[in-house]
């Protein structure tokens, strides 16, 4: 009785606090320490981007934050790399896809998205694998950036991930 009071008046101040976003972030960050959740999107956060969206733009060599970072860096990007990586993603990426928000991309979704292009698409498994470079390569920056929580893609392999 004494937790269940405990919650309803933990759900009741949520409800009808006057909240802003540092206060959702002390909530999610509560959350995250009891490892009762993993990740959150806040609502007009980074993570809260289209993964289309986000893709296209990671992909586009003249506008990209990731390709400007290569070259100001020294390495090697080329256009032709970022046209490649835009096709898989218009290809495969964007169908698969639609509508997902950057930072509500799962394991279990990855998960998916292998298996159907292996069974759906009928792919090779080199094509497979650029495919999903597309998309991790991304994954792996956004992460490594803090516009999303975690790498869905890093961590135990799962169906070629």
């Amino acid at each position: 009785m004494g937790e269940t009071l405990e919650v309803n008046t933990i759900l009741t101040g949520t409800r009808s606090a006057a909240l802003n976003g540092a206060d959702a972030e002390r909530i999610v960050s509560a959350l995250k320490d009891r490892q009762l959740i993993e990740t959150v999107v806040v609502k007009g956060s980074q993570g809260s981007e289209d993964l289309i969206a986000f893709l296209d733009r990671f992909w586009t060599f003249d506008s990209s934050p990731y390709v400007r970072e290569k070259l100001a860096h020294g390495h090697r990007i080329g256009r032709r790399h970022c046209y490649d990586m835009s096709m898989w993603t218009r290809m495969h990426w964007r169908p698969f896809f639609a509508g997902q928000k950057l930072g509500d991309l799962s394991k279990a979704d990855l998960k998916g998205f292998s298996l159907w292009l292996a069974e759906t698409k009928n792919l090779k498994p080199k094509t497979i694998n650029n495919v999903r470079a597309a998309g991790t390569v991304a994954l792996r920056w956004a992460a490594e950036n803090e516009l999303i929580g975690s790498n869905p893609a890093a961590g135990p392999a799962i169906a070629g991930f």
